[in-house]
């Protein structure tokens, strides 16, 4: 009984210390949740339906509030989401799945050790077959729609990647709103992503798709390693159209193994003397030309294969695409994941769009 008037304290104090701070979320809050999260256990269905309710209240709140967009806005904002998104995982009436799919063999186990699952055969080819209509708005021949440029579709509310689109690069500009909507329905009720969402102990849901070609380019214009910059928990499911082989600029997991400052000074004076014994050009001598995006990394896992998929952790993964070869094209859908709140109405951004600013806007 006391652990029940414990959580009944806890989501009462978190709403209204909310809504006294005008709805700006602080690590207090989330600490608050957190705690809740810890006691939400032996509930009553009554009990479980309060919590349910008083949450749905907090979020129809915060989904108002304005989100400056700038990482350090967005950080309480997804971490008290985050967390309340496991509470109503764990109160809610968990259906024990059965999952009709053999094939698949603790999904959510080799994720949360390596940072990504690379799909079997099996789960590629049945997921080819929902993603057709989206390579099929990608044009036969050309590279370029009639205007030959780039526009950029975006929903309010979105981060935006301002970047410059690479000339070697064709976006599809507008996704139809079904073929979404399919997508989203299949993909999180995927034998796949039920085990993913066991093992994270939230649901996910479809929070952003792209589609597009990439083209081999003289002028090297490939994705070289990075981490994305998106709010945690907001993972990338890479999917890629036909044989997809190494030459076709393979997406690829790399070692993410930091440089010592010491290896690299080592490598620059090494450098240095190799410039005056040649007697090159004295500007460079003393340039370090050696940094450690530029040391060689060891690749872990390649994405390749007939219709090949990947699960990835793109915030904490070092990744990276090459270009195609020549004469080669490396078609991808790239889908956006995010925990679930409720039973949330799809909301995408757009082609050239990163993550919602503030995930309440678009809960329940």
């Amino acid at each position: 009984m006391k652990s029940n008037k414990k959580i009944t304290l806890l989501i009462t104090s978190l709403k209204q210390q909310v809504i006294a701070n005008i709805g700006v979320v602080n690590k207090n809050h989330v600490t608050i949740a957190e705690n809740l999260l810890k006691n939400c256990y032996q509930l009553s269905q009554t009990e479980k339906s309060n919590v349910f309710d008083e949450i749905k209240i907090l979020a129809k709140y915060l989904g108002r509030i304005s989100v400056l967009e700038g990482q350090l806005d967005w950080l309480y904002y997804y971490q008290l989401y985050d967390v309340l998104c496991s509470i109503i995982y764990k109160i809610a009436k968990q259906v024990d799945y059965k999952l009709k799919n053999e094939n698949i063999l603790e999904v959510s186990d080799v994720y949360k050790s390596q940072g990504f699952w690379l799909a079997d055969s099996k789960n590629a080819k049945e997921l080819a077959n929902h993603l057709k209509p989206f390579f099929n708005l990608l044009p036969h021949k050309g590279k370029s729609f009639e205007n030959g440029e780039l526009k950029r579709s975006l929903i309010p509310g979105y981060s935006v990647n301002k970047a410059k689109v690479n000339s070697n690069q064709l976006h599809v500009e507008e996704l139809p709103i079904e073929a979404i909507r399919h997508l989203d329905n299949y993909i999180t009720n995927s034998d796949v992503i039920k085990d993913l969402s066991r093992g994270l102990g939230f649901n996910l849901k479809v929070c952003n798709v792209r589609v597009y070609r990439y083209f081999h380019s003289k002028i090297g214009q490939e994705i070289k390693p990075h981490k994305d910059g998106m709010p945690t928990n907001i993972f990338k499911f890479m999917a890629f159209n036909g044989d997809i082989s190494l030459k076709h600029g393979a997406f690829e997991v790399l070692k993410d193994e930091p440089i010592l400052r010491k290896d690299l000074r080592l490598l620059n004076l090494i450098n240095r003397v190799a410039t005056k014994k040649l007697n090159l050009n004295a500007a460079f001598t003393e340039q370090y030309l050696f940094s450690a995006k530029q040391i060689s990394q060891q690749v872990i896992a390649s994405c390749v294969g007939i219709n090949p998929f990947m699960i990835i952790n793109s915030n904490k993964k070092l990744h990276r695409a090459l270009n195609p070869k020549e004469g080669l094209i490396r078609d991808t859908v790239e889908i956006s994941l995010m925990p679930k709140l409720f039973d949330d109405s799809l909301i995408v951004g757009g082609c050239q769009s990163g993550a919602p600013l503030n995930p309440f806007l678009f809960a329940g």
